[in-house]
């Protein structure tokens, strides 16, 4: 009993320490692309959107359902009981703004940054600073 209690703790706690290192790893190559650099990195952000999605909202199976659900997840309806089409409108809709997020992450990999890039800068022989001078005169 206190070894099953022992390793059950200790998977949570090494769930929480991967999803808060994926978290971070995902929040700096967000930071990296608002400044403009790294821009690749959008298409892996798009696809682990899209697929978080899939997972964290999965309002296309429970459409159908004859069982009553709780909107832990919306502030100020905490522990409220609503059947299971008003459940699935409320992660729908959240699903489809994830995957709204998802397609302007595609934009980006496909038309690029534009001229607010800070990547020749860094990859090129210019500085920085002379990247952005130049910028802000085109």
């Amino acid at each position: 009993m206190l070894i099953a209690s022992l390793i059950r703790r200790l998977s949570h706690l090494l769930a929480a320490v991967v999803t808060r290192s994926m978290r971070m790893a995902f929040e700096c190559l967000s930071e990296c692309m608002l400044i403009g650099s790294l821009i690749r990195c959008a298409f892996i952000l798009a696809v682990v959107t899209l697929f978080a999605a899939l997972y964290s909202h999965p309002w296309y199976v429970v459409l159908w359902s004859d069982r009553n659900y709780t909107l832990d997840e919306v502030i100020g309806f905490e522990g409220a009981v609503v059947p299971a089409w008003v459940y699935a409108t409320h992660q729908r809709y959240f699903f489809f703004q994830q995957w709204s997020t998802a397609g302007a992450l595609l934009q980006l990999v496909v038309f690029g940054p534009g001229r607010l890039s800070l990547d020749e800068a860094v990859h090129g022989e210019t500085s920085a600073l002379h990247a952005m001078e130049a910028k802000a005169t085109d």
